[in-house]
């Protein structure tokens, strides 16, 4: 009896282990790497047909613990290890954070979003033509800083969350324009007061306007136009 019970428990530590990430190497010297692309897939394997544990927006701080050699994905087979036991391509990771130039060579249109100063402005190559206040991420869930291009666009949307303690439900957010992957997008906000837009940041990563500004953009932007999101 006291056999069969020590099979059935190393049994149950074995299908246990099999169930965890695997252990990220104890020995490997850690260095912090920064998601250098518009957004970064966490793998469960070092290759594109593994899981998907997260998906990791531009400027992302990210824990290394070490590098192996796995699928080749377009620029070599190195793939780096987080301190969680995941795999994120090394292509995507640089050694120190990136911030997008503001240079204006964007070949026409262009939309800035100035998060220290917390405006937008409309650019016809370097010639800004309209900007406005805004709300952009609060501390938490900052709106991602880098270069991006709108890929999506809703005239009117409705917004949810389910997320225990930070739910809403939101009607006729109208004018959102999607820019990163995640969900951050410029959008109409009629659930802030007038104050915060220009001055506080309060959302949840994405760029709130009024409903003016708001408007201005969606006539001014389309698909592909570039979103440069800078301090």
């Amino acid at each position: 009896m006291t056999k069969r019970i020590l099979t059935a428990l190393c049994l149950f530590v074995l299908l246990l282990g099999l169930s965890l990430p695997p252990a990220a190497p104890a020995s490997a010297a850690s260095w912090t790497g920064y998601v250098s692309t518009d957004a970064v897939n966490v793998r469960s394997a070092p290759n594109t047909s593994a899981s998907i544990i997260d998906v990791l927006p531009f400027g992302t701080a990210i824990t290394i613990v070490g590098a192996v050699s796995g699928e080749n994905a377009g620029a070599g087979s190195t793939w780096y290890q987080t301190i969680s036991g995941w795999y994120v391509y090394a292509a995507y990771i640089s050694e120190s954070p990136q911030q997008a130039p503001l240079d204006g060579n964007h070949g026409g249109r262009w939309i800035d979003i100035d998060v220290s100063n917390q405006t937008a402005t409309a650019y016809e190559g370097n010639t800004a033509v309209f900007t406005a206040g805004v709300t952009t991420g609060r501390p938490g869930t900052p709106t991602p800083i880098g270069t991006f291009y709108i890929f999506s666009r809703v005239y009117n949307e409705t917004m949810v969350s389910t997320t225990p303690g930070d739910e809403y439900y939101l009607e006729n957010v109208y004018f959102t324009q999607y820019f990163a992957g995640g969900g951050y997008a410029l959008h109409y906000n009629y659930w802030q007061p007038d104050y915060v837009f220009g001055s506080i940041p309060t959302s949840h990563g994405c760029v709130g306007l009024r409903y003016g500004a708001a408007a201005f953009f969606w006539d001014f932007a389309d698909y592909g136009t570039p979103v440069v999101v800078h301090y």
